[in-house]
């Protein structure tokens, strides 16, 4: 079992927070459900998996937390030719800044991790937190 350690002291209540390549959801739900997590006041998801998508709608649609929830299906990285207006990277947005963009263990999947880091710093509020986090299992030399 896996999860994801935040720091809730480093977390302000009332944010808006995009969690990028949630997966299933259990990032969405720790962050509305979690006791020691403060809410944020949006949550704006992004999974380019389309059963992860729908998994996290109909997840997150049975809380009953009162934060707004905005979930995507596509690439975490904006493209101008195929992702849709609402894309949470979309530099062009008329919504405010992130005050923290969430990627655990996701980032092997962007076309590249360059260009997601630069949409997600351009995409951030004043004094925002990106918060990359990559999993991998590694071996020793005696392969262990």
């Amino acid at each position: 079992m896996f999860c994801v350690y935040f720091r809730a002291d480093l977390i302000p209540p009332a944010l808006r927070v995009s969690d990028v390549g949630h997966g299933s959801g259990d990032s969405l739900l720790l962050q509305l459900q979690h006791p020691s997590v403060p809410r944020p006041s949006e949550l704006v998801g992004i999974t380019s998996i389309y059963g992860h998508f729908e998994s996290s709608r109909l997840r997150t649609s049975k809380t009953d937390s009162p934060v707004r929830v905005s979930l995507h299906y596509g690439d975490a990285v904006y493209r101008s030719d195929i992702s849709v207006p609402e894309h949470p990277l979309n530099p062009a947005a008329s919504t405010p800044g992130y005050d923290s963009i969430i990627a655990v263990d996701c980032a092997y999947q962007f076309s590249t991790r360059q260009e997601f880091l630069l949409q997600s710093f351009a995409r951030l509020a004043t004094g925002g937190r990106n918060a990359l986090a990559v999993l991998s299992a590694c071996q020793t030399a005696t392969g262990d």
